[in-house]
C-alpha cells in the first residue's frame, strides 16, 4: 500500500504531538517523512531536490505557513501544500486555498482524513489528477439545488458573518442559523468551515455568481 517511495512527505509544525501522529500514519502507509518545527528549517533542508508534499500548519513560529506556502507558489516549487490549524479562520482558508492548497483540516482531524488528504497530493506529484482545479462544474450543480435561503445563507457563510449576524440579518433563530449550516456543509460534503469557504469563494468569484 501506499505511493511512490521517491515521495516524501515533509511535515512542518512546532507540535509534536501532532507531528508525531502524522508521521505515524505515514509509516504505516509506508511514506517517507521528514519533520521540522519551523518553516526555515523545512527551507534549508535541501527539498528542492526531492519529490514530495508538504504537510503544513498555520501557525508557526517566524516565517507564517500562509508565508511559506506563497513563497513555494513565487517560485514555481511544485510541492503539493496540505493546511492544518487549529485555529482557522475564513480568511486565512481563503488566502490557502486561493494558492492552490490541497485542503485544509482543522485540528483534530483523524487519520483517514489526512490519509485522503496526503494521497490526494501523492496523486498529484504523480500526475494522476487532470486537473489541480476543484471540480467547478459540480460544485455549481451543487449550487443551484439549494433554495434562496440556503443560497442567501451561504453568501453571508462566505462573507464571513457569524451565526449571531446571518440570524438576525434573515430573521432567524441561532439555532436555525446553526441547522442551515450543518445542512449546507453536508449538502457540499465539506467537513469543516475552512474548506466550506474555500471550496466556495474562488469559485463565486471566478463566476461572478450573485448569490442575493
Amino acid at each position: 500500500m501506499g505511493h511512490t517511495l521517491t515521495s516524501t512527505v515533509f511535515i512542518v509544525d512546532d507540535d509534536v504531538a501532532v507531528v508525531d501522529a502524522i508521521e505515524g500514519v505515514c509509516r504505516l502507509m509506508r511514506w517517507p517523512v521528514e519533520r521540522y518545527s519551523s518553516a526555515e528549517g523545512f527551507l534549508t533542508s535541501g527539498f528542492q531536490s526531492k519529490s514530495g508534499c508538504l504537510v503544513l500548519d498555520l501557525q508557526l513560529p517566524g516565517i507564517s505557513g500562509l508565508e511559506l506556502q506563497a513563497k513555494l507558489a513565487r517560485t514555481a516549487r511544485d510541492v503539493p501544500v496540505v493546511l492544518i490549524s487549529g485555529h482557522a479562520n475564513v480568511e486565512s482558508a481563503v488566502v490557502g486555498m486561493r494558492n492552490g492548497a490541497v485542503t485544509l483540516l482543522q485540528k483534530p482531524f483523524n487519520s483517514s482524513q489526512i490519509i485522503s488528504a496526503i494521497t490526494e497530493s501523492m496523486q498529484r506529484i504523480e500526475g494522476n489528477q487532470p486537473s489541480l482545479q476543484p471540480d467547478t462544474t459540480s460544485t455549481r450543480s451543487l449550487l443551484a439545488k439549494l433554495t434562496a435561503g440556503q443560497r442567501q445563507t451561504a453568501r453571508l457563510v462566505v462573507a464571513g458573518r457569524t451565526n449571531k449576524q446571518i440570524a438576525s440579518e434573515l430573521g432567524m433563530s441561532v439555532r436555525g442559523v446553526e441547522d442551515r449550516r450543518k445542512r449546507l456543509m453536508n449538502h457540499f460534503n465539506v467537513r469543516s468551515l475552512a474548506e466550506f469557504v474555500g471550496l466556495l469563494k474562488p469559485l463565486l468569484e471566478r463566476l461572478d455568481l450573485d448569490l442575493h
